[in-house]
């Protein structure tokens, strides 16, 4: 594959390459430790002037960007609210405070892959208020999780 070398990033301890890729026509990233060889093509190419890192992973909520524009809802209950308004989770976060001790965690993001996995990990303790493409991912992946362990003895 041919690409053209825009920008490397660190990011949770992974290496990553944001290149022009000739074979799709647009910008892809790589992770630096599965390319198995380089060869230098002598080429030269100018960078695309409308690329900036910043505003590639500003809206992802990790390595998965997009071109959609999601706002993501999620209502933490008591026990999870100590711990979400502790940290800043992403640069758009929002926290609305409840009464009854449960919080509202607003994000601005550009992929719902990674906070999928994420909201995964809280289990019973977040519900997804939107938007409604997370909520369906997530009663599906719910859904083959159960009966992947229901099946099992």
């Amino acid at each position: 594959r041919i690409i053209d070398p825009y920008q490397m990033v660190n990011l949770n301890g992974d290496w990553y390459l944001f290149a022009y890729c000739h074979i799709r026509n647009e910008i892809r990233t790589f992770l630096i430790s599965r390319i198995e060889d380089v060869e230098a093509t002598g080429n030269s190419f100018e960078k695309d002037a409308s690329f900036d890192i910043k505003e590639q992973l500003g809206f992802s909520f990790g390595i998965y960007t997009g071109k959609e524009k999601y706002t993501v809802k999620l209502k933490f209950d008591e026990l999870a609210a100590r711990y979400i308004r502790e940290k800043i989770w992403h640069h758009s976060q929002t926290i609305s405070e409840k009464n009854d001790g449960t919080i509202i965690l607003t994000l601005r993001l550009n992929s719902i892959v990674e906070i999928q996995w994420w909201v995964l990990s809280w289990g019973d303790h977040v519900e997804v208020l939107s938007p409604a493409e997370l909520r369906r991912g997530l009663a599906a992946t719910a859904s083959r999780c159960a009966r992947r362990y229901k099946n099992r003895k």
